[in-house]
């Protein structure tokens, strides 16, 4: 039986980390932050949406080099990687699509808008769904697991689609701001980082939580 997951000083230091960044990165925001400089960016939601977006991300590309790997090796240590990172990116992709949607509504007067970003995120979403869906019901573990690995692969291509789309479409079609969005106010340069890095620590910290719990029901399987 394996120990307790705080027992384990990796998983207790990334736990404590991102508890201790969440905590800085609030009181930073309740202290500093007024919206009578700069709505669009002085909103607080916005330092939860875009850190989300940004380790979203990084969930993207960790799932996807997890199922290459599984896809190459057939090892199931990777396979439970990347459930496990998917699960998480799955979570973190829904509160994008929350957080943003509250943002908008916010600045813009409108919770949804069938804009390139929005729709290309939703599109992500969809996909991490798809991906459950072959992994409950393609029948046994292997065939589920190699399917699923084949859509942790592909959900890669969301991702760059996501992150140009102010790029590729007509700012008149879009609702999401442009690039010169971080040389209009400075607190875009020093409270985004932190609180990008607050995310990664809660990220990694469910991440490990699932990795932990994904183990000891794979252990238990086989002793059964």
């Amino acid at each position: 039986m394996k120990k307790n997951f705080l027992n384990n000083k990796i998983n207790r230091i990334v736990s404590y980390l991102a508890i201790l960044l969440s905590v800085v990165v609030i009181f930073i925001m309740i202290n500093k932050l007024d919206i009578k400089v700069n709505k669009v960016l002085q909103w607080p939601i916005l330092y939860y949406h875009l850190p989300l977006a940004i380790n979203t991300f990084f969930g993207c590309i960790m799932l996807a080099i997890c199922s290459l790997f599984y896809l190459i090796t057939k090892d199931y240590k990777w396979d439970m990687r990347a459930k496990s990172f998917a699960e998480v990116g799955f979570v973190f992709c829904a509160l994008v699509l929350i957080t943003g949607s509250i943002w908008g509504k916010l600045n813009w007067g409108v919770f949804w808008s069938w804009e390139p970003r929005l729709v290309s995120t939703l599109l992500l979403f969809i996909i991490y769904i798809v991906y459950f869906m072959l992994r409950q019901f393609s029948g046994y573990y292997e065939r589920s697991s190699r399917l699923a690995a084949i859509i942790g692969v592909i959900i890669l291509a969301d991702i760059p689609i996501i992150y140009y789309a102010v790029d590729m479409w007509a700012p008149e079609v879009q609702l999401h701001p442009q690039r010169t969005i971080r040389e209009s106010d400075q607190s875009v340069t020093w409270i985004l980082p932190l609180a990008v890095i607050s995310f990664f620590f809660v990220f990694v910290g469910l991440f490990l939580y699932r990795l932990y719990v994904e183990e000891i029901s794979f252990s238990k399987d086989i002793n059964e």
